[in-house]
């Protein structure tokens, strides 16, 4: 019975020690995540700048220095952003609308309706700030339904940022806030990268302005995005602009303005996105180039890795051939040396057996000597 119970609790021990193993093994081990690969960066901000700077003088105005004109751009391909005085704060102007609309169709895709049936209901809201930029339908919206200490939280959570990267008194604002180009790229970058959040907003952001502002001049076939703004207060005028540009690689762009004209400010951003198109383009090809050298890269270092594991493998495999060859000699030296073991013994025991078969023949010989002698003497 005590033997049964030993062996019973000895089994159970057994078990949970191969249970529990596995478990111990993976609580003391660090499971190595594999290395990312480098980001590949194309955008150069010197020739970024010497874009606007072109423009800038195109038109009449002294580059180089801020002279009113802020630009913001986005590579969307890496996320890469360049600015021209992108920290210059500007009243929105409507530009406003489009981070009210896009709190707007957030709320209604997750079942909320701040605005009920008002002026037709949200899609109608939503279809004539973005499209026709109606003044009286925003401004309801935005200080009756929402309230603009909420609509200033909302454009802050859009861009991500946080209360010690806006400027003094940004969240007390109330009709005349103030953006700049980084701010509003990255509301355009949350509104790029999660449009099905936003439903409608960018559908009719294609439809506003056709023919103004970016989408001009050799543009018109693409697909762009756009919200523009035009204010005169307190003795200052701006004309803005912000949108995404559906080229081969979509791009998000940025205008402020400070008293630089309306038509002017029209014909800047049309001149402006035609070359930053151009950009976009010359920047796919850098990506490629880049991308195209990375491969190559890859291919070398795996080639050289697999170099290095063929020498390895032949330097285990001749190793093994020395130790099996090794092996071998030793086993035939060994059985060499118990063949000689055993011929020494095989000889010396024929000595032993000579000398024991000459000394018997020496004794017979001898007695048979004396009884020879005994017979003669009788």
């Amino acid at each position: 019975m005590k033997l049964a119970t030993r062996m019973l609790s000895f089994f159970i021990a057994a078990a949970m020690l191969y249970l529990l193993a596995p478990a111990a093994w993976a609580e003391g081990t660090e499971t190595e995540l594999p290395e990312e690969d480098e980001p590949i960066l194309v955008a150069d901000e010197e020739g970024f700048t010497e874009i606007v700077n072109a423009l800038i003088r195109e038109f009449g105005r002294e580059a180089d220095d801020y002279c009113g004109i802020s630009v913001g751009f986005c590579y969307t391909k890496t996320n890469e952003a360049l600015f021209y005085y992108g920290d210059e704060w500007y009243y929105t102007a409507s530009v406003f609308k489009l981070p009210l609309m896009m709190m707007l169709a957030n709320d209604v895709l997750n079942g909320e309706n701040p605005i009920g049936d008002y002026a037709g209901g949200p899609d109608e809201v939503l279809r004539e700030c973005l499209v026709n930029s109606d003044n009286t339908r925003a401004f309801t919206t935005a200080s009756y339904f929402y309230t603009w200490p909420k609509v200033r939280e909302n454009e802050q959570k859009l861009a991500g940022w946080t209360d010690d990267e806006l400027p003094e008194g940004f969240l007390s604002w109330e009709e005349t806030p103030k953006y700049s180009c980084r701010f509003l790229i990255d509301i355009l970058r949350e509104l790029y990268a999660n449009s099905d959040q936003y439903p409608s907003v960018i559908d009719y952001m294609s439809q506003a302005q056709p023919g103004e502002f970016l989408r001009q001049n050799e543009l018109t076939d693409l697909v762009i995005a756009q919200k523009f703004g035009s204010l005169t207060i307190g003795g200052e005028q701006v004309n803005h602009i912000a949108g995404i540009v559906y080229t081969d690689t979509p791009i998000l762009v940025t205008v402020l303005t400070r008293d630089f004209g309306y038509y002017y400010a029209k014909a800047f951003c049309g001149r402006l996105c035609e070359e930053l198109v151009s950009y976009s383009a010359e920047l796919d090809q850098r990506y490629a180039e880049k991308e195209e050298q990375i491969e190559q890269e890859k291919l070398a270092e795996q080639l050289a890795l697999a170099e290095v594991q063929k020498a390895e493998a032949e330097r285990e495999a001749a190793e093994k051939a020395a130790a099996e060859e090794s092996a071998r000699l030793a086993a035939e030296n060994a059985a060499k040396a118990r063949e000689e073991a055993r011929n020494r013994t095989v000889f010396f025991a024929l000595l032993i057996a000579c000398a024991v078969l000459a000394a018997a023949a020496a004794f017979f010989a001898r007695h048979r000597k004396k009884k020879h002698s005994g017979r003669h003497g009788k």
